[in-house]
């Protein structure tokens, strides 16, 4: 897919497993996403690309549970910052930014910031191709595990050293870009 290719560009040698959870609709039901986020935990996965989510507070608990079994055992949960799970702590939320370099993200306020933008497709303009907050957390999600991946050991990357490696590259006041 589009948002699979969008990672695979940053993380050329990177295995990625697809984990259905829509069949012909582009609507689920949580129970499905949850335990697709069980099985990505129960097979340790590094990270997990969640380019979708719900605004409904009613399944707040739920996902904060599973952002604490990610944690403890360093899985990465990018999802859209505008939902749930990635309005919550022990998930990094997504925002697009269409003036944000493809491979690079901005920090803002604490809000991670990527372009929304795929890879681009020869002879179509960048804004005639298919857009949005998937594509910021496909890449925001494989910005930060090649981040991760350039630590030594492999260990995930905290505040402090995601901090140490922000570099100014010209934004404006308040933003970090990396």
């Amino acid at each position: 897919t589009a948002v699979a290719g969008a990672i695979r560009e940053k993380l050329p040698d990177a295995e990625l497993f697809a984990v259905k959870v829509f069949d012909r609709r582009l609507s689920v039901h949580t129970d499905v996403i949850f335990r697709a986020l069980d099985w990505c935990i129960r097979n340790r996965m590094d990270a997990i690309n969640l380019s979708l989510g719900t605004p409904k507070a009613e399944y707040k608990e739920a996902f904060e549970g599973v952002l604490r079994r990610t944690s403890e055992i360093g899985i990465l949960v990018v999802s859209a910052g505008e939902m749930l799970p990635g309005s919550l702590d022990g998930a990094i939320g997504a925002w697009p930014d269409f003036e944000c370099s493809r491979d690079e993200y901005r920090v803002v306020d604490g809000r991670y910031y990527a372009s929304g933008y795929p890879r681009p497709l020869p002879g179509l303009p960048m804004n005639a191709n298919l857009q949005g907050v998937s594509f910021a957390v496909a890449n925001l999600t494989g910005l930060l595990l090649r981040e991760r991946l350039a630590l030594e050991g492999g260990a995930p990357v905290d505040d402090g050293q995601r901090d140490a490696r922000l570099r100014d590259c010209g934004g404006i006041d308040g933003e970090d870009v990396v």
